[in-house]
């Protein structure tokens, strides 16, 4: 079973550090804490929030335990980034979350 919570992490890191500093701060929400009653966290979960109040926030949720992670944006449903098996698989995942993650930014940030 993949660590999807160790791939996204590195993912949502290192986009953010390539941000220009105050851009973005980041919420992580400990593994074992609750974010609603009933839902505890598992693996790496973490909100993406940034600097302009205009913006809505990303919210990144990557169970240790699962075949994918959830990406959510504002009131929008989830999109789910799948973990695929084959060659250079860690890669592959890591490339497609950074592409949901940055593609909601470039579209909904940037105008903002």
């Amino acid at each position: 079973m993949p660590r999807l919570d160790a791939l996204a992490k590195v993912v949502v890191e290192d986009i953010c550090n390539a941000l220009p500093k105050g851009t973005v701060s980041l919420k992580v929400i400990p593994e074992g804490q609750s974010i609603e009653p009933g839902s505890d966290v598992k693996g790496y979960h973490v909100e993406i929030i940034p600097s302009s109040p205009k913006s809505q926030w990303i919210l990144v949720h990557a169970p240790s335990d699962a075949w994918e992670a959830n990406v959510g944006f504002g009131d929008h449903s989830d999109i789910e980034v799948w973990y695929k098996k084959g060659p250079e698989a860690d890669r592959v995942f890591m490339q497609d979350l950074k592409t949901v993650i940055t593609t909601i930014m470039a579209s909904h940030w940037e105008k903002r």
